[in-house]
């Protein structure tokens, strides 16, 4: 045990024993319910070390960052701006620190997905310029989004805002709603595949690539997983999709899955182009 666990272990017996003395009753035997024994005091001391290493430590990119803050309970209320602006709808409350409930985003989820405008973000999240990183969970049935708003102070990311609001509120609410259909209706699903479309994939046995152009007709013995419920992405610096191509990347860690779809919006209409696992 190190001299500073012994200092502050020894500082909050004398701390307990003072409180008793000051109301002339002894400290509570250890058989009942409202004693503090040593074990306890140390899980004391332990939180407060953590939360001391929380505020020293430096943050790296946002992936990684994000990773730790969905995982850890304690270094997300350290990473939290209290009382925190909660928008909903337009109305905004204030979340204090002892209301906040730990809030796991994405991470227990199946699968991970990630929205480009045509072409991959690559790098941006371990890229430490990135000064703000907001994370979007789209509920496709319910038709809403929520976004959490991150900001980088110097060597530390911060949640400043929680705003969730309907589909028709956001920056991509063409793209949400199309993708809702597509992922939970088949005959809409079959009206917006481009005849025809590219695939491309590997032969698990040589690793060779397999690529082509395939009717759409055949869509459906090419199908693959489709995230049907809920999507999850981050934006990096406000730069949000512009242009008339969207890339959903999904990929399960677990099944070793990873498939790339994209979109591209013709005549008004959104429609797959291409497939890639």
């Amino acid at each position: 045990m190190d001299k500073r666990r012994v200092g502050v272990i020894a500082y909050l017996m004398v701390l307990v024993s003072f409180v008793a003395c000051q109301y002339d009753s002894p400290i509570s035997s250890p058989k009942e319910k409202d004693s503090l024994d040593v074990a306890e005091l140390l899980t004391v001391v332990d939180e407060m070390d953590e939360r001391t290493d929380y505020d020293q430590v430096k943050d790296g990119g946002f992936d990684d960052f994000i990773y730790r803050f969905m995982q850890d309970s304690l270094f997300q209320q350290a990473r939290i701006q209290f009382p925190l602006k909660a928008r909903k709808d337009g109305k905004v409350r204030q979340i204090e620190q002892e209301a906040w409930s730990y809030d796991s985003i994405f991470s227990a989820n199946y699968e991970y997905t990630a929205i480009f405008d045509g072409k991959d973000s690559v790098g941006q999240g371990y890229d430490e310029k990135v000064k703000k990183a907001t994370v979007e969970v789209v509920d496709l049935k319910g038709e809403r989004v929520k976004l959490y708003h991150f900001f980088r102070h110097e060597d530390k990311w911060i949640l400043e805002e929680i705003d969730e609001h309907f589909f028709s509120q956001d920056n991509n609410h063409a793209f949400f709603a199309f993708y809702g259909k597509f992922a939970n209706d088949e005959a809409f699903q079959l009206k917006h595949i481009h005849d025809p479309f590219y695939f491309k994939t590997y032969d698990g046995e040589n690793f060779q690539e397999i690529e082509g152009w395939v009717s759409a007709e055949l869509w459906p013995d090419y199908r693959t997983y489709l995230p049907n419920e809920k999507l999850f992405n981050t934006i990096f610096d406000d730069q949000w999709p512009s242009t008339t191509y969207r890339r959903l990347s999904i990929g399960s860690p677990s099944s070793g899955m990873n498939c790339s779809l994209l979109f591209r919006c013709m005549n008004g209409k959104w429609m797959l182009v291409s497939m890639e696992n």
